[in-house]
Order: structure tokens, then sequence, then C-alpha cells
């Protein structure tokens, strides 16, 4: 059995951000573009996404595959250092 681990950190994000250089903005929604392919591919999905966030990514048509949320929770005080 092989597991494809796909991380998404920053995926749907940042593309929308209109202060990025036009070349981040690309290389974001080409990142973006290439995840959701693999995400196509997957058995199984692991969505991570902070206890104060919504998930990011929507798995519309993917109802036939196990869906595991995991919620996480940053330690905001070491996140700004």
């Amino acid at each position: 059995m092989s597991c494809l681990l796909v991380d998404l950190a920053g995926i749907g994000g940042r593309s929308e951000t209109v202060d990025c250089l036009m070349g981040e903005r690309e290389v974001a929604m080409e990142a973006d573009r290439v995840a959701r392919e693999e995400i196509q591919r997957a058995d199984v999905i692991v969505a991570c996404h902070d206890v104060d966030a919504d998930p990011a990514v929507a798995m519309a048509g993917r109802t036939n595959v196990e869906f595991i949320h995991v919620i996480t929770r940053v330690d905001q005080q070491q996140a700004e250092k």
C-alpha cells in the first residue's frame, strides 16, 4: 500500500491576494492547479486546518473518497515571532 501526501499549505488564498507580485501570483495559481489535480487522484484525503479558520479546499464531487478533517491549533504568540 502506498500513500500520496499533497501539502496544501497556503493553497487557495495566496493567488487571490492583489498586492503580491505578478510572478508570485502565477506560481501560486499553478501550485493550486497542480494540487487540485493531485487531490483528484487521492484514495483518502486528510485536510488539516486551523481551529479558527475555515477549510480552504472544497472537495465537491469527491463523495466516494474517505475524507479526514484534522483541526490544528496554531500558537499565535509563537507564530508571530
